[in-house]
């Protein structure tokens, strides 16, 4: 599920990710809208090598 989100996010080739924590992070789309599904860091990780299309940019929650 992962990597459906990535693409659906995708933005040429980068994908950001909110991070609230290891276990609580959000592929973030267009205007900064999550898609609502939580990932763990490694699971996000894992599909960007899978898909190994994507830049992850990682956005602390301020």
């Amino acid at each position: 599920m992962a990597i459906a989100d990535m693409f659906a996010a995708n933005e040429a080739g980068k994908v950001r990710v909110l991070v609230k924590s290891d276990r609580e992070c959000y592929i973030l789309g267009a205007d900064n809208i999550g898609q609502g599904f939580a990932y763990d860091r490694e699971e996000i990780e894992a599909a960007a090598i899978i898909a190994s299309v994507f830049e992850i940019e990682w956005v602390e929650e301020p």
